[in-house]
């Protein structure tokens, strides 16, 4: 199993190569050349051309800006944590919808969160089909590009920028394209001070947010534009409240050589949840531990939050004096199964079971890997 800081940086690699495809592209191009502010700055015919010279700009610092992005891993745990809360929450009346978003709520000034295994995201106006969501990126959104002036927008501080990439083979109504890969997806600019209450109703009545110009009433497109803000509202909330934790994790000699050849950096910021603060009552005062025994400790890896990577060579353990315990040992023992198949031995009932021998069967082995005719 691999390790999930090693699965956010191998996903970054994926996400920073999905920008160089005609599916990026066509997908980024498709975000402009649906804006009202573009279909009256220039004439009919020059919208497309115009969305594709956008789209161009836009992929080219977006693949700048998500190089540099502190790449996020969580576990399949925390991920579905997050999920269950994005399900059960109601966004209207609920505490986190009303509560103002601050540029201080986001961990680091950009960032690419890895989702493993995959968001699946309901999509209540076309029933039976969901989005497949791999990677959430956000950063300032002065550093993306802005159709209303078709050039960079200001430097303003206050307002974050998402852009989620989705799965193409995985998300049913992109399945039937025959493609695989992931396409990025802008969603709304998300301005300091808005409430998500506030952020979905205007995706609702499209006001106050030009970016993207969506069919009324068309709850698909409004599920894309919102999750990942949903998701962002909750993941930060737990960040927080110190539900979760992050800090810088390095990477394998390995991993440290394929982030160099990609250009990207060696850290990964990894989530865990918190551990809970046990405190001895006032007065107590700690009893030393009278071990029994003593025993080795395996070759194993400490990781300091400044990203340091130290290997702690086996030692042994214990009071001097005690005896020794050896490790318990365990071994495997492969043998064959019916129909032709390869099993473990272990006490496990469907592995204890050998053909009989005879005319055509193998002999009989036992779980322990003998033959009972070599007695």
């Amino acid at each position: 199993m691999r390790s999930p800081w090693r699965d956010a940086m191998d996903g970054k690699i994926q996400v920073l190569r999905s920008l160089v495809t005609d599916m990026a592209h066509n997908s980024v191009a498709a975000y402009y050349s649906e804006s009202k502010s573009l279909q009256a700055a220039v004439p009919a015919h020059r919208v497309q051309s115009s969305a594709a010279r956008l789209s161009r700009a836009a992929i080219t610092a977006l693949e700048r800006d998500i190089r540099a992005a502190e790449p996020y891993s969580m576990t399949n745990d925390i991920l579905s944590h997050v999920m269950r809360t994005m399900r059960e929450a109601n966004v209207v009346g609920h505490p986190l919808a009303k509560r103002p978003f601050q540029m201080t709520d986001v961990p680091t000034t950009t960032g690419l969160i890895w989702l493993p295994g995959g968001l699946s995201v309901d999509m209540p106006g076309k029933p039976g089909a969901v989005c497949v969501a791999r990677a959430l990126y956000f950063g300032p959104a002065y550093r993306m590009l802005n159709v209303d002036t078709m050039a960079s927008v200001k430097e303003d501080p206050k307002t974050l920028g998402v852009v989620a990439f989705i799965d193409v083979a995985k998300t049913p109504w992109l399945a039937d394209t025959g493609r695989v890969g992931l396409i990025p997806f802008i969603t709304p600019f998300v301005y300091e001070g808005v409430t998500l209450e506030e952020y979905v109703e205007a995706r609702r009545n499209r006001d106050g947010f030009e970016e993207r110009n969506d069919p009324e009433g068309a709850e698909i497109d409004i599920a894309m534009n919102t999750w990942p803000f949903v998701f962002l509202t909750i993941f930060t909330d737990l960040l927080r409240r110190r539900v979760l934790l992050y800090g810088g994790s390095g990477l394998e000699r390995d991993a440290r050589r394929e982030a160099a050849k990609h250009r990207i950096g060696s850290t990964v910021q990894v989530v865990t949840w918190a551990k809970a603060d046990y405190r001895y009552p006032e007065g107590h005062i700690p009893q030393p531990i009278d071990w029994s025994c003593q025993w080795s400790v395996r070759e194993h890896v400490r990781r300091y939050k400044s990203g340091k990577v130290v290997v702690i060579k086996p030692y042994l353990k214990g009071p001097d004096g005690k005896p020794f315990k050896l490790p318990n040992q365990r071994a495997h023992v492969v043998r064959r199964m019916r129909g032709g198949s390869y099993g473990t031995g272990g006490g496990h009932p469907a592995r204890d079971t050998h053909d009989g021998g005879g005319a055509g069967g193998d002999p009989p082995v036992l779980s322990d890997g003998s033959d009972p005719g070599a007695a």
